[in-house]
């Protein structure tokens, strides 16, 4: 305590050693400075690890199995080519999975077994051994250990994705459809629906991608999505009841407010209250008026006749300062500006709507002060703002166009295809149909097939590669294109396999070492090859340039806090220097050398461990408001700082407890180390010299 009493008594500023104070105050804020640094750092850093490695293994997930070629070669496997109940042709995982018959040979009907084929394996209780049962049942066994493993067949084709994109552009009074094509070489993943990251990997659907669903919806394709260009769009008009399509977007989606356009949407004329004047403003052409503009508010800049409109007895006029007009019906009314405003579906219409123009909506709005109600039909309206249903507790009677989960369990609708985000790039929505084609190859010829998609989602497929390339859809569309052929070259030993989730990456090579010793025990290891996502040829180099900038970043802050704490080495060498009469009484009352060397590492190491509490206070707050640092850099730098592709929607915001400990152990060492000097110096200092010398 003696030691502790006298360091303390030095460390604390006084005005008498005002400029030792102030080297005490410089030291502590530049160690803190580094150490903020160096948390706020080493945080972002591991947090944007952690984000892509999550990216990557909900996607792929954490462990892969593979057929080896020894399971490619085996009677299980090549008896389904002979066998009738197989209709002669090769299984996938899946379909082994689900087969009634480990062994479908029938010796009475199928051709004779090829005499070099190996022989049949069997169980200890001679029953054929069944490899994919075999596999997934001891993936079964490891759930004791980890009950939240899920394993899921999986398989990958190749197509070529052509999609035709419909899209509108708006002019006064008009709208102009265009069509354009997005053709891409594609790689078809088979929808995982037992995947437990989906939900962290799908985008909800936007309202643009609703308002773009009733646009397609109120159109047809005047020739067949499937051929090379269709012929244009042209409306469509269903005898029989509203079309399903339009059906399941407003069974499932709950409308707040609407946007009317002012391009487009035309102003009813029984909205207009009797006897409540408008101010408006009108376009001549002659003595005619050709149409008339009107603002939500009164005042509109522009080099149109100034008037008021009222809405009589007699039907609508328009006066001018010098003459009146009775208003035809087909003379048009807009908007000068766009106006959101609240709206409410009349149920009984979508009951005998034949198209989106047949629905019709309840209209609250306010014009100049006036507030304005009536039915309209929905005609050139988007959606401003609703709340989409994307999940359900029990099975929708109407399901929505785009992907929707059912107490949790994810639902791919009919044809339809989860794209990349890369795809938006790209102005892809949700409704945008098109098709995948493959080849087929017969003994005559190699015949092109097409099969029709269209787009219900979008997942972020983090930083693969090919991720960009991927399409995830029904697992029987990527089986008939498999077993028909393909026109995109991919290795037999990856297009199938098994995929198994877990929470805990830390423990995938435990875990993918437990798989290893069940099945060599089940004597099912040589057919499969079992790989952690460390050993990924897409993630590989990632995971090793993660590792390789983790242990450069720490040696390069290791520097950085060694040069800061350096700061302490003259500090106490100025506090020795100070200090010396002190010193000398000590040593002269019987204070050992060791005591006062406590004394000045006591007070480097004190000073290591305030700047460590500071630093790592200031690095916490920061991280708390990293959203708001993000913003001012990118108000700074007048574009976005960080690419979202690359970092995500925002930097991670959660502090490093590696890094914390890091710092809160090397830095109190290190100034440890920079206070020895010091203590050092101040035990060869003689008390009768330091005396004589006072």
């Amino acid at each position: 305590m003696f030691e502790f009493s006298v360091a303390k008594g030095y460390l604390w500023p006084k005005r008498k050693r005002l400029s030792v104070s102030l080297i005490a105050i410089m030291s502590v804020f530049v160690i803190s400075l580094v150490v903020w640094l160096l948390i706020l750092f080493l945080s972002i850093t591991e947090g944007i690890e952690k984000t892509w490695l999550n990216k990557l293994t909900s996607l792929n997930a954490p462990i892969r199995i593979v057929p080896t070629q020894d399971y490619y070669d085996s009677y299980y496997y090549q008896i389904d080519s002979i066998s009738s109940d197989s209709n002669f042709s090769y299984k996938s995982i899946g379909e082994k999975y689900h087969s009634l018959s480990s062994d479908p040979y029938n010796p009475q009907r199928d051709e004779e077994i090829p005499f070099y084929w190996p022989t049949l394996t069997k169980t200890p209780d001679g029953k054929p051994n069944d490899l994919v049962k075999n596999a997934f049942s001891s993936l079964d066994s490891l759930k004791t250990q980890w009950p939240d493993l899920k394993a899921q067949d999986y398989e990958v084709a190749g197509a070529l994705m052509k999609l035709r994109l419909i899209r509108q552009e708006l002019t006064m009074a008009r709208a102009n459809d265009q069509q354009s094509f997005l053709t891409q070489a594609s790689y078809l993943s088979s929808f995982s629906d037992k995947n437990p990251k989906l939900k962290e990997l799908l985008k909800s659907p936007t309202i643009n991608d609703v308002n773009h669903l009733l646009y397609l919806a109120n159109l047809t394709h005047a020739g067949s999505v499937l051929e090379d260009r269709p012929k244009f769009i042209t409306s469509t008009r269903t005898p029989n009841g509203i079309p399903i399509s339009i059906r399941s977007i407003m069974d499932n989606i709950d409308l707040k407010t609407i946007k009317l356009s002012a391009a487009t949407w035309q102003f009813p004329n029984h909205l207009f209250p009797l006897n409540k004047k408008f101010k408006a403003y009108a376009n001549k052409r002659g003595q005619s008026i050709s149409y008339l503009v009107i603002s939500k508010n009164s005042f509109i800049d522009c080099a149109l006749i100034e008037g008021v409109l009222e809405n009589t007895e007699n039907g609508l006029l328009f006066t001018t300062d010098s003459q009146t007009y009775h208003f035809h019906e087909n003379i048009p009314i807009f908007l000068n500006q766009d106006i959101i405003c609240n709206a409410v579906i009349k149920k009984e219409s979508l009951e005998t709507a034949t198209t989106v123009t047949d629905i019709e909506l309840t209209l609250n709005m306010n014009l100049q002060g006036t507030p304005l109600k009536g039915i309209i039909s929905w005609q050139n309206i988007n959606i401003e703002k609703a709340d989409l249903k994307t999940d359900f507790t029990a099975a929708p009677k109407t399901p929505p166009p785009w992907i929707y989960a059912v107490k949790g369990h994810y639902q791919l609708p009919k044809n339809a295809v989860i794209a990349p985000t890369s795809y938006q790039d790209n102005k892809v929505m949700i409704g945008d149909r098109g098709y995948l084609a493959y080849n087929a190859i017969t003994p005559t010829s190699n015949q092109e097939l097409r099969q029709e998609i269209y787009v219900a989602g979008f997942y972020d497929p983090g930083i693969m590669s090919v991720g960009a390339r991927v399409l995830l859809t029904d697992p029987k569309t990527v089986r008939q294109i498999n077993v028909s052929g393909q026109n995109i070259s991919l290795d037999p030993l990856m297009t199938n396999g098994i995929a198994l989730w877990f929470s805990n990456l830390n423990q995938a090579n435990l875990i993918a070492s437990e798989i290893k010793k069940t099945f060599k025990k089940n004597n099912i290891d040589q057919y499969w090859k079992v790989s952690t996502f460390h050993e990924y040829e897409f993630a590989k180099d990632l995971i090793l340039q993660f590792k390789s900038d983790r242990y450069l970043f720490m040696i390069i802050g290791l520097i950085i806090l060694l040069v800061a704490c350096s700061n302490i080495i003259s500090l106490l060498l100025l506090l020795v220097n100070d200090k010396k009469r002190e010193i000398g009484i000590l040593l002269s009352l019987g204070a050992k050398k060791r005591s006062v060397a406590v004394i000045f590492g006591i007070c480097g190491v004190s000073m290591g461990i305030v700047s460590c509490l500071i630093g790592a206070i200031g690095a916490y707050f920061t991280l708390a408001h990293i959203d708001s640092l993000v913003y001012l850099l990118n108000f700074l730098e007048g574009q976005q700082a960080f690419n979202a592709a690359f970092y995500g929607q925002s930097l991670p915001n959660e502090l490093s407890k590696t890094a914390l400990f890091f710092i809160l152990i090397v830095t109190p060492i290190l100034s440890f180390i920079a206070g020895l000097i010091p203590a050092i110096k101040a035990c060869r200092l003689k008390p009768s010299a330091i005396l004589r010398s006072e």
